[in-house]
């Protein structure tokens, strides 16, 4: 049998030799577009996430220390005609949170960081997300702006005015969850991607500075988050790290701050690597 003998310098392949190099181009082609779209679809959808960089905004709350450092903001009234709020974690800037802010802000209006809080105006930065939302106090101390008379809206409100000076349910409930632990500056808008291994390293520096860590557990329909929290009132911060945008599960006390969750946990016990 005669077999066609390609010459490169020649103006034209043989036949059996152009069908082969169309055949193939045809498949590599086919390969690359199927490959394209797996990596397309593969992919993580980009956060919704606001971070208003170099647009500051006042926001005015009960300016509180415990848990974290947060200012509870009115929000909107509830079904019976109760006042609903919204708790504002607060963040310093960069990869630093916000209680040496809140305490030297604390000890400039002669407020004990046990007290309940005070109602005032702070300006800072947004970051917000999924209904939460976070508040840099970009210029540090300077965001304090001034003391505020509380409103009537919120005096008056006989429903809902324990719930403004307890800040927390009366209950805990012990539960188990299974999620990932983020930083919530980053996750909500400061950054993007802001979770999963990626983002690991900036996470762990960004707790390290004093950002609290925040256990996220998802479901088909919905994501939960909870502030992570010491049984002993104090910070886990600096027991967590290696735990940090891992699948984990945790085991603690959950109670409501408002539109978030709190997750008392003793880190030394409660928490495993899935």
């Amino acid at each position: 049998m005669e077999k066609e003998f390609y010459i490169g310098y020649l103006p034209e392949a043989p036949a059996a030799h152009k069908k082969w190099v169309k055949k193939f181009l045809g498949i590599l082609i086919i390969a690359i577009l199927l490959l394209a779209g797996l990596l397309t679809f593969g992919q993580g959808m980009i956060s919704k996430g606001i971070f208003n960089f170099g647009k500051t905004s006042e926001l005015e709350g009960y300016l509180r220390m415990y848990p974290v450092p947060h200012l509870k903001v009115y929000n909107d009234k509830g079904i019976y005609g109760e006042n609903l709020y919204k708790t504002v974690i607060l963040t310093g800037a960069f990869k630093f949170g916000a209680e040496e802010i809140v305490k030297e802000i604390f000890e400039k209006n002669n407020k004990d960081l046990n007290d309940t809080g005070f109602y005032c105006q702070l300006n800072g930065t947004l970051i917000y997300n999924d209904g939460k939302a976070l508040f840099e106090l970009t210029d540090g101390a300077d965001a304090y702006l001034k003391t505020l008379d509380i409103p009537d809206n919120i005096l008056n409100d006989t429903l809902s005015n324990q719930a403004m000076i307890d800040g927390f349910n009366p209950y805990r409930l012990e539960t188990t969850l299974k999620g990932e632990i983020i930083d919530p500056k980053c996750y909500f808008g400061a950054m993007k991607p802001g979770s999963g291994k990626v983002h690991k390293s900036c996470a762990i520096r960004c707790i390290s500075g004093g950002i609290p860590p925040v256990l996220k557990v998802s479901s088909e329909s919905t994501n939960q988050y909870y502030i992570l929290f010491g049984e002993d009132k104090k910070s886990v911060s600096s027991d967590i790290l290696d735990y940090i945008a891992e699948p984990v599960e945790i085991t603690g006390r959950f109670e409501a701050l408002d539109d978030w969750f709190v997750l008392y946990i003793d880190p030394e016990k409660a928490i495993r690597k899935l």
